[in-house]
C-alpha cells in the first residue's frame, strides 16, 4: 500500500508539472493563417523568439503576427525588461546656485539655492503609457529661536505625477529649494550660550518610477554642500547633511 500511494502521488505531480508546462505555451496566429503552439523566449521590439515543445526556435518578425499577438509579445517583452531593469533610467544630479552672505548684529547668515535634475529616459522599443514618477525631500529649517525650543518639524516636499513617455525619449524635471546656516561674527555668542552655528537640514531626494503598479527605477540625490569665496574655511559642510 505505501509502494501504490506513492506511484500516486508521483503521477499526480507529474500531471500537475504537465499541464503547468501546457500553460506556458500559447498558439500564436500568423496573418498568412500558419499558426504555431510556442512560447517567447526572446524578443527585441521588431523580431520575437518562439520555442516549441520539442525545444525548437523561431525568429520571427513581430509585424506577421495578428493584433492580439503582437500585443501579447509586447506584454512579455515589457514584463521581462522590468525583471531585468532595463525599461527605463532614472539618472540626476544636485548642484548650488545663487550662494550669498549677510552680515547682520553680529550674524553671518549663508544663503544658498539647491538644485536637483533628475532626467527619466524610456530605454525600451514601446511608447509607455502611465509611469508613475514620486520624489520627496525634506528640510529642517535653522532658526535662532531652536537655541531654547525643541528643533523645527521638517517640511516636507513631495509629489506623485504620471507620464507617458515615447519609445527612446527622454523627461527632464527640475526642483529646487532654498537653503541657509546661521553663524556668529567671532566673540559673539548665542542668549543661551555657545557658539555653534545653526544650519538648515536638506535630505537627500529620493526618486521612484512605477510602471503598472511595479517599481522600474530609482534614485537618490545627496545635495552638495556650497563653498563661499568670502569664508576662510570652505562653507557649511554639515548644512546639507
Amino acid at each position: 500500500m505505501p509502494i501504490l500511494r506513492a506511484s500516486l502521488l508521483i503521477l499526480l505531480l507529474l500531471s500537475g508539472l504537465a499541464q503547468a508546462q501546457e500553460q506556458i505555451f500559447h498558439t500564436f496566429n500568423l496573418l498568412d493563417g500558419r499558426s504555431i503552439s510556442a512560447r517567447i523566449v526572446g524578443a527585441n521590439g521588431r523580431d520575437v523568439i518562439l520555442e516549441r515543445a520539442d525545444k525548437l526556435t523561431f525568429t520571427l518578425p513581430v509585424k506577421s503576427f495578428r493584433a492580439d499577438d503582437q500585443e501579447r509579445i509586447r506584454d512579455w517583452h515589457i514584463g521581462d525588461m522590468v525583471k531585468k531593469g532595463t525599461l527605463v533610467t532614472l539618472t540626476g544630479d544636485s548642484s548650488t546656485d545663487d550662494l550669498k552672505s549677510q552680515h547682520e548684529d553680529g550674524l553671518i547668515t549663508y544663503s544658498w539655492w539647491s538644485k536637483y535634475k533628475i532626467k527619466l529616459t524610456n530605454d525600451s522599443p514601446y511608447d509607455l503609457e502611465g509611469l508613475k514618477f514620486r520624489y520627496t525631500y525634506s528640510l529642517t529649517q535653522a532658526k535662532v529661536s531652536q537655541i531654547k525650543t525643541d528643533p523645527p518639524a521638517p517640511l516636507v516636499s513631495s509629489e506623485e505625477k504620471s507620464l507617458d513617455l515615447p519609445s527612446k525619449q527622454s523627461l527632464s524635471l527640475n526642483y529646487a529649494t532654498r537653503v541657509s546656516r546661521i553663524e556668529l561674527e567671532p566673540g559673539w555668542t548665542w542668549p543661551g550660550g555657545g557658539d555653534q552655528p545653526l544650519a538648515d537640514t536638506l535630505s537627500p531626494l529620493e526618486a521612484v518610477v512605477t510602471y503598472k503598479g511595479q517599481e522600474v527605477a530609482k534614485l537618490t540625490i545627496t545635495p552638495p554642500a556650497p563653498e563661499f569665496k568670502d569664508k576662510a574655511s570652505t562653507a557649511p559642510s554639515d548644512a546639507q547633511q
